[in-house]
């Protein structure tokens, strides 16, 4: 007796949690985040050629990501005044794991949208090198590098606030 295979459609939507996250994390919005996984599943039903859904909505998500960030005033925060205000709330209360959790997506924040995305799907989605650059349609290489300068620049984001 052999297992059936899951359903293609309940595998991708299954996914949606990771996109919303990749979308936000590389807008610095949540609720574009989540508007850009939307869009990225519509246009997923519209196509019927599409032969690994999970790494094509992520390039869908990244790309839209990068077109809203370009749409975007270059000196705009991607800290909301509530994000802001949590963070000196919860220093004065002394909660340091929101203060670095905010910490952290200040510094992301500081990044390019290339750089945000490839840290994410690494850190947050835990994917390989190889399904990284096949997400994103670039070199394996070109992923090492920007996880190297990403890291490093928000290591001196880091830095730099403390």
């Amino acid at each position: 007796m052999t297992d059936a295979p899951e359903d293609p459609a309940a595998q991708a939507e299954a996914l949606r949690p990771s996109l919303v996250r990749l979308g936000a994390a590389v807008t610095g919005d949540l609720e574009t985040g989540r508007d850009l996984a939307q869009e990225a599943y519509l246009a997923l039903a519209r196509r019927d050629d599409v032969r690994d859904p999970e790494a094509w909505l992520r390039r869908v998500v990244v790309n839209q990501a990068r077109s809203w960030v370009r749409r975007q005033s270059r000196h705009r925060s991607y800290l909301s005044r509530w994000e802001r205000w949590r963070l000196e709330r919860a220093d004065q209360l002394g909660g340091a794991d929101l203060a670095d959790q905010l910490a952290v997506r200040e510094a992301l924040s500081r990044l390019s949208a290339q750089h945000r995305a490839v840290l994410v799907l690494r850190f947050y989605d835990d994917l390989s090198v190889p399904q990284i650059a096949s997400t994103l349609g670039v070199a394996e290489g070109t992923v090492k590098s920007r996880l190297h300068r990403g890291l490093a620049r928000m290591k001196e984001a880091v830095d730099a606030d403390d």
